[in-house]
Formats: C-alpha cells, sequence, structure tokens
C-alpha cells in the first residue's frame, strides 16, 4: 500500500494554535454532550419524577432484557440541541431496537 506523505509541519505555529483551537472545541463538545447526556436539565428532571414518572432511558432499561442484545438507534444526542430558542437535547427521541424487547 502506497504512504501518504504530508506537507503538514506539526513544529509550526500554526498547527500549534489550530491544536490549541482543537482542544478548546472537543473540551466545549464534551461538556455540552454530559450535559445532554442527563436529558433537558436538573430541574426537568426533577419535575418529571416528582410526577412518579421514570426518565426515558430508565423506561427503556425496564423495557430491555439485560442478556439479549441492544442497539440504540437515531440521531446524534446533540440532534436540535441549538435549535429555536430552547435547546432540545437528542431532540426529546428515543429509539432502540432488541430481540428482548417486553410489550
Amino acid at each position: 500500500m502506497p504512504t501518504i506523505e504530508s506537507a503538514l509541519d506539526l513544529r509550526s505555529p500554526g498547527a500549534h494554535a489550530n491544536a490549541k483551537t482543537m482542544r478548546g472545541l472537543v473540551a466545549d463538545l464534551r461538556e455540552t454532550a454530559g450535559g445532554v447526556r442527563i436529558g433537558g436539565g436538573q430541574a426537568t428532571r426533577e419535575r418529571h419524577l416528582a410526577r412518579g414518572k421514570l426518565l426515558p432511558r430508565d423506561r427503556i432499561r425496564a423495557l430491555i432484557d439485560s442478556v439479549s442484545p441492544f442497539l440504540k438507534s437515531g440521531s446524534s444526542p446533540l440532534t436540535a440541541f441549538s435549535a429555536a430558542r430552547r435547546p432540545r437535547p437528542g431532540s426529546s427521541q428515543a429509539a432502540a431496537v432488541s430481540p428482548g424487547a417486553r410489550a
């Protein structure tokens, strides 16, 4: 297989600046994804639980047989995150496929 050679100088000031910028962007993405993972903010979670409802991921866990294969399906958890005026983490959707789901 032929080797692809790069003309990029990783020691150049521009490469160092790009790497620093990318590290900052990755840190921001990880922070945002961590916030989205909890699902709508703490107040929303508490209100949902106070009504005696299970959170979406808890509902899915209750439906799925723990020893069966499970495939989480759907789009990115950041779908519609910055849409309109209010973030909608995961676009308020959860989709999965499992042959062990109980109906």
